[in-house]
């Protein structure tokens, strides 16, 4: 992968992505919090990253998958990614935190609001201070 790796439009594909994935339920393993951020990454890129396998299906597998692999370490390396402080996240950039498991939560900040996959609710758009006030710790990646 070259320095650029986002798509002239991604900014519109990441927009009907999410559109296109409101009414989808959600699923551990293929419409969780991860493999969500995981989709819009891949809407996003010129060249999409090449993903783990998400061989869950439940909760507590998804929770033993978490455990076994840093998601922070695994997007920063894939996309070239560096840390944003908090307060400095724009559109696109993948939000990570704890959720109350312990276990990493994956976002994507489409600047005032953040999208998710929540089991409740499936894809949901929220005010990104709610995600920023009640995640920690948290990391923001950014890439180009």
């Amino acid at each position: 992968m070259g320095i650029e790796h986002k798509r002239a439009d991604w900014e519109t594909r990441l927009t009907k992505h999410v559109d296109n994935m409101a009414c989808v339920p959600f699923a551990w393993g293929s419409n969780d919090c991860t493999t969500f951020v995981v989709s819009c990454i891949q809407q996003m890129n010129l060249n999409p990253p090449q993903v783990p396998l998400y061989d869950y299906t439940t909760e507590e597998e998804a929770i033993l998958f978490s455990k076994s692999h840093n998601l922070l370490d695994e997007m920063k390396k894939q996309l070239n990614a560096f840390e944003v402080e908090e307060g400095f996240q724009q559109v696109g950039d993948i939000i990570i935190g704890k959720n109350l498991q312990g276990f990493d939560c994956a976002h994507i900040c489409l600047g005032r609001k953040s999208v998710a996959c929540f089991p409740k609710y499936g894809v949901k758009i929220f005010p990104t201070k709610h995600l920023l006030e009640a995640s920690e710790p948290k990391k923001i990646l950014r890439y180009f």
